[in-house]
């Protein structure tokens, strides 16, 4: 294995600062500039400013971080990412040593393929009947001939060019099946494709093509954007979309506004991926620690027999929370700041969000260094909802890791061509640093299959699953409150033929709909109230779900606790039925509690930090028209919706 050249110390102060002057250039849509190279991101013109701020602590940050990446030999699917950190040296260096290194790794990169090897593991794009041409590998070639390519050799410059060019048509002229939405992985391809083409069309007049193609690529990428939710909630729920965010998606967006003059981002629903991040994440409890969210959809493990974290770090899934500075506006950017920097900025672990080294040129552009951050809930709210997409957050303060998170789906638009999940209705909880409501994990089964039993929904034996919920009501407060209901009724057909998901079911009369209310007043005398009415009628006995990451459970004759190890408890209590038959089950990494029933549910959460009592409750009624009094409020369900007073 080569060894490759230790960096010196002068890396730190060329990546010196010039965000504020960068991030104003980037986000104008700007007329068409003539093409050079560099011209993708920035150009000549911009170097003396990137260059003048080689003092900056955060500039030496990304400088040691991308320093420690490059000190290492690249695996063969991240070479190309690797001549882009090096490419990106070279260009504010000016070492030519830097350029053929970055040379060398690109003819490397072309000499074994741009197909990923066939064994190579557990890579989420790695097979080559979906991806023939290696999305990171095109998206490295890319960048760094754009940085680099004025200092190569003028035939072994026309090699790469020639390599992205076949690339580039590979990808976008690539079509998308009839009657397929377009998911994450497709629009990454385009994107590749399209950055591939801009790269290269300055330096192959005779290729009139390249042009074209860049052009559609574009039109490809925004049918994407626009196929999401009305705040950029995907149909393939968060893991998908941050795939796409960390490969390709980000970089072709950018650069087609620096070279076309058009900002993809800000006429799509993209604009609101930054605060959709803000709103999800949670900053670790301890320096080092990767951040928390509550999420739904199912994230690729890296060990077959372990689950997944709640959030990778990884070349895969990784610099997508730094690109996000470049699609936004200047309110949810400083918002974005404040969880990027206890992530993954100066007060966090100092990687800026660094998972290659290609994304080290994002960081540099994009991080607004010189910019205050503005605490999130003066910029972006507490509540987040996406009413297209049926994603509803509610976050009660941006403090630190025991911040309480809410998030409930309707699994609106779910495709039998895209990965999809039977989750509607289902929620999280995790407030206090407890991760109370989770999917369920009981043993490995669980990683490798999706089942509706698997969230926190309730079960009616033979009934379908996949089906989407649909929104009846939705009212989220200043504070983070909200309530939301959703009609469930088409989750509980039947199917006809075969249990195939999304096929044609039988309607037997079964009716339910489900109303979630969370509340962060501290009126009912605990910080955290959530509440959950399943009105149901028809059809056989039903099961109640919810599944628990916490270890510690005692069953009541009315309901359960939970304790968390940090000693943070939940008390959940039964409303309806009267007398609920309980049971739980511990898995090797998640405990589930279930209540059998034959008709409603009306389930009422408090959680409280360590070492505070929960509130009493008192009821007034029967049924569904129970009052419930908790401290100085009075939960109840109007048939509509849960309301409280």
């Amino acid at each position: 294995m080569q060894t490759l050249r230790r960096l010196r110390c002068p890396a730190i102060c060329w990546l010196g600062w010039a965000a504020l002057a960068l991030i104003t250039t980037l986000t104008l849509s700007a007329a068409p500039r003539p093409r050079g190279h560099p011209s993708l991101f920035f150009t000549a013109d911009d170097l003396p400013g990137l260059r003048s701020h080689d003092q900056s602590t955060s500039g030496q940050a990304i400088a040691t971080r991308l320093q420690s990446l490059l000190a290492s030999e690249p695996e063969p699917l991240w070479r190309a990412s690797h001549a882009a950190g090096w490419a990106l040296r070279y260009t504010l260096q000016a070492n030519p040593e830097d350029a053929a290194h970055a040379l060398r790794l690109c003819e490397e990169t072309i000499a074994t393929g741009l197909v990923p090897a066939a064994d190579t593991p557990h890579l989420p794009w790695a097979s080559t009947e979906l991806d023939p041409v290696s999305i990171p590998s095109v998206v490295g070639l890319a960048l760094a001939y754009d940085l680099a390519a004025p200092a190569w050799p003028e035939e072994r410059r026309l090699a790469i060019a020639q390599a992205l060019d076949q690339a580039a048509r590979q990808l976008v002229q690539r079509p998308l099946p009839a009657g397929t939405p377009p998911g994450a992985q497709w629009a990454s391809q385009q994107a590749a494709g399209g950055l591939a083409a801009l790269a290269v069309a300055p330096d192959l007049p005779d290729q009139h093509d390249l042009d074209s193609l860049a052009r559609r690529a574009r039109h490809h990428v925004l049918r994407y954007l626009n196929d999401c939710g009305d705040r950029g909630w995907p149909r393939e729920h968060f893991a998908q979309l941050r795939l796409a965010l960390s490969q390709s998606l980000p970089a072709f967006i950018l650069a087609w506004r620096r070279t076309q003059g058009e900002d993809l981002a800000a006429t799509s629903p993209a604009r609101s991926w930054a605060s959709l991040y803000t709103m999800l994440l949670l900053p670790p409890g301890k320096l080092g620690a990767p951040p928390d969210l509550a999420i739904f959809g199912r994230q690729t493990t890296p060990a077959p027999a372990q689950p997944a974290p709640p959030w990778e770090f990884s070349p895969w899934r990784g610099g997508d929370l730094i690109a996000l500075f470049g699609l936004t506006d200047a309110g949810s950017r400083a918002a974005l700041q404040w969880t990027f920097d206890r992530c993954y900025g100066l007060a966090g672990d100092r990687t800026f969000d660094i998972a290659k080294p290609g994304d080290a040129l994002l960081a540099l552009l994009l991080y607004p260094g010189a910019e205050t951050a503005l605490p999130p809930a003066n910029t972006i709210g507490r509540g987040w909802r996406d009413d297209r997409g049926g994603l509803f957050i509610c976050r009660n303060r941006w403090t630190d890791s025991g911040d309480a998170i809410a998030t409930l789906t309707a699994n609106a638009r779910p495709s039998r061509a895209l990965t999809s999940f039977a989750d509607a209705g289902s929620f999280r909880l995790t407030a206090f640093g407890g991760h109370w409501a989770v999917a369920r994990q009981h043993d490995t089964a669980d990683l490798r299959t999706i089942a509706r039993e698997q969230e926190n929904v309730v079960v009616i034996p033979g009934t379908h699953g996949w089906f989407p919920g649909s929104l009846t009501y939705a009212k989220l407060q200043p504070d983070g409150s909200g309530a939301v209901t959703l009609d469930l009724s088409e989750v509980y057909t039947v199917a006809s033929n075969h249990p195939e998901r999304l096929d044609s079911t039988l309607d037997i009369g079964i009716r339910a709909r489900r109303a979630w209310a969370i509340d962060y007043s501290g009126d009912c005398g605990a910080p955290v109230m959530l509440a959950v009415v399943d009105h149901i009628s028809g059809g056989p006995t039903r099961r109640w779900l919810f599944h628990t990451g916490e270890r510690q459970i005692q069953l009541r004759t009315d309901g359960f606790d939970i304790r968390a190890a940090n000693g943070a408890t939940l008390r959940a209590t039964v409303i309806v039925p009267q007398k609920p038959r309980l049971s739980v089950s511990h898995g090797e990494w998640t405990s589930t509690l279930s209540i059998d029933g034959e008709s409603d549910f009306f389930v009422v959460i408090t959680v409280q930090p360590p070492d505070a009592a929960h509130p009493a409750i008192r009821t007034d009624g029967q049924g569904l028209d129970t009052h419930v009094r908790l401290g100085r409020n009075t939960l109840r369900y109007d048939g509509r919706a849960l309301l409280v007073h």
